[in-house]
């Protein structure tokens, strides 16, 4: 006879994700209630209130604070005072540690605790960070308070150790200050300096010339305007590092885009907040740098307008002249004959720009205040000739000089005309002695206008052929027509 069995249905039995969570936060929250009911232990009776206003009133009126502390509750009102309002008045300097040494040999967890947060709070304002951390390292033991870790926290590189240490463990520097249970004291200037180590040396691994989710960080003006140390603010910082490592390379627009969000362009006029605050404190090389890549932006930007507006109905005429010009201005940045522009742009050409890039991305220029055509003011290196083109209906205008009272070095003027920038500068210009040596028309056919331009300019001095500026189907056509230029 077989035994008897029961048959039970299995009990299906759901576990929640994390169910201790609610309870962990309440005992935390317990934890940080009893810290509290500690600290203040001995601190409600009327004898420990005339310490601790005696100790306040040291600070305040700058009275011998070593003098005052004459007594053991001297040293407990000393501790709460570093929690309080004029912890910033106070200095712990040696021979006040020394003080505490001689009245407390076994300092108390609050004092202890107490200084701990005044050294990560202070930092770098500290008369002698050395000698607070020194006896932080010999105190903590004394409760069972000290880490593994707080050698290194409390050594002089200290904030670079933090930083590093979270670069090292492949963690974001949030989740590492977490993980050392110091987030109570993420507001001191400890962890501010670290954070800004942490981002600085990030900054210079991250791949050159890619777009990286720290480049947009590095946009933030909390960041930018963080203090790095006496001298710089983390932007300046940033300024240096994208710099830098860019030079010599065509730069990424996420790069650029970063260096005109934080700083502008270092071409407005030396009294503009934006250049007193961030360009006045690089050097130089870093201003021409920025310079030549905001060139090539400006051309780009101007050559993106001018084909936007050739693709308009109606504009058969400008659309098929555009890959010739194109090719003419791309031609002589890639030969590097150019080393500085200006934009002019129409105000259907700000819209249709301010419609596809940010505000802050975009370098200075100017508004055309009449009609709807576009130009860019062109400077040729070493000052061998100066070009203005428009994007359609316009002469090429080269000049062999320009005196400095022209438009075009007037980088406060935010609005002209298009006569302005035409034939009204080659007037003034003309007065001056140095008006303009050619004035094309542009010409659809026959290449002429790149062979009167090409001619122009090489009389100049330029060093540019009509291979440079044409494409290889049309330096074919050229060549059968005018020859090898």
């Amino acid at each position: 006879m077989k035994p008897a069995s029961l048959l039970i249905n299995r009990l299906k039995i759901t576990i929640a994700k994390d169910p201790f969570a609610p309870y962990i936060t309440k005992f935390k929250s317990l934890e940080s209630r009893l810290s509290h009911l500690a600290k203040k232990a001995g601190t409600e009776n009327k004898k420990f209130n005339q310490a601790l206003n005696s100790i306040v009133d040291a600070v305040r009126k700058n009275k011998d604070l070593e003098a005052e502390l004459n007594s053991p509750i001297k040293i407990r009102a000393l501790a709460v005072s570093l929690d309080t309002s004029c912890a910033d008045q106070i200095s712990l300097t040696q021979r006040i540690l020394n003080k505490i040494d001689q009245l407390r040999p076994i300092p108390s967890t609050l004092l202890i605790q107490s200084i701990f947060q005044y050294y990560l709070q202070q930092y770098d304002r500290l008369n002698d960070p050395a000698a607070v951390s020194k006896w932080l390292i010999k105190s903590l033991p004394k409760r069972n308070l000290k880490k593994n870790f707080h050698d290194s926290l409390l050594s002089l590189n200290g904030a670079k150790w933090l930083a590093n240490e979270a670069i090292r463990n492949d963690l974001d520097f949030k989740d590492m200050v977490m993980h050392l249970e110091l987030d109570r004291y993420s507001s001191g200037r400890f962890m501010t300096i670290a954070k800004n180590i942490y981002f600085i040396e990030q900054l210079e691994k991250i791949p050159l010339n890619q777009p990286h989710k720290l480049l947009i960080e590095a946009q933030k003006q909390s960041v930018c305007d963080s203090i790095y140390d006496k001298s710089y603010l983390v932007g300046h910082k940033i300024l240096q590092i994208l710099i830098r490592r860019a030079a010599d390379t065509k730069i990424h627009d996420s790069w650029l885009n970063v260096i005109l969000s934080i700083a502008g362009d270092p071409r407005v006029p030396k009294n503009h907040p934006l250049f007193q605050k961030w360009w006045n404190m690089l050097d130089h090389k870093y201003h021409e740098l920025v310079v030549a890549w905001l060139s090539k932006l400006d051309l780009r930007l101007f050559l993106e307008a001018l084909k936007n507006y050739s693709n308009l109905s109606g504009k058969n005429d400008l659309k098929r002249m555009f890959p010739s010009r194109k090719k003419f201005l791309e031609g002589l940045d890639d030969k590097k004959l150019i080393s500085r522009t200006r934009l002019y742009l129409s105000k259907s050409a700000e819209r249709y720009l301010k419609n596809n890039y940010k505000p802050e991305h975009l370098p200075s220029y100017s508004i055309v205040s009449d009609g709807s055509r576009s130009l860019i003011y062109v400077q040729l290196i070493n000052n061998q000739a100066h070009m203005i083109e428009g994007s359609h209906s316009c002469y090429l205008w080269i000049y062999k000089h320009l005196h400095s009272s022209a438009i075009v070095f007037d980088p406060v003027n935010d609005l002209v005309s298009y006569n302005d920038l035409t034939s009204g500068m080659n007037q003034e210009m003309a007065e001056k002695r140095c008006e303009a040596v050619a004035q094309i028309k542009h010409s659809p056919s026959n290449f002429r206008w790149q062979k009167n331009a090409l001619e122009a300019l090489r009389n100049l001095g330029v060093a540019i052929s009509a291979q440079d500026v044409l494409s290889q189907k049309d330096y074919r056509s050229f060549k059968r027509l005018f020859g090898v230029m």
